[in-house]
């Protein structure tokens, strides 16, 4: 595992949901909410990348906080 690649999608992944949760919150102000819809279901499943990417960092340490 490429630690610095992993770490980089992390925060592309995690950076990305926090995105689409901010344009799903602009998006419902505007009462678009097909749009708002839209960009929270991306914003969730962005999550589902950073937590799926946090997962495999958690494992590869095998719990003792420091990967190798």
């Amino acid at each position: 595992m490429d630690f610095e690649q992993t770490m980089m999608e992390l925060l592309i992944s995690a950076g990305e949901a926090r995105s689409q949760a901010m344009m799903a919150i602009q998006f419902a102000r505007k009462r678009e909410w097909a749009a708002a819809e839209q960009a929270l279901t991306a914003s969730g499943e962005a999550a589902k990348g950073a937590h799926h990417i946090q997962t495999q960092l958690i494992g590869a340490d095998q719990g003792v906080g420091k990967c190798r």
